[in-house]
C-alpha cells in the first residue's frame, strides 16, 4: 500500500475529512490531496505532523505493519 493510500484510509477510519486533517497538521487542503494521490511526496517534517494528527507511528506510515 502506498503512503498516500495509508494517509487517507487511516484519516477515513478516524472519521476525519480531509480539511480536518489539514487543519490539524497545519497544511493545505491541496497539499494534503496531493499527499493521498501520490502526487507529491511530503517531507519528514510534514510526515511527523501527520503522524501527530492521526495518532499513529511514523513507522506505521513508512513501513508494512497494520495501524
Amino acid at each position: 500500500m502506498s503512503l498516500g493510500s495509508k494517509i487517507r484510509e487511516i484519516r477515513k477510519k478516524k472519521h476525519l475529512k480531509q480539511k480536518e486533517l489539514a487543519e490539524i497538521a497545519g497544511i493545505s487542503v491541496s497539499y494534503l490531496c496531493e499527499i493521498e494521490r501520490d502526487k507529491t511526496n511530503p517531507s519528514i517534517k510534514t510526515l511527523f505532523h501527520l503522524t501527530q494528527a492521526l495518532g499513529v507511528r511514523l513507522s506505521t506510515l513508512l513501513g508494512d505493519q497494520e495501524y
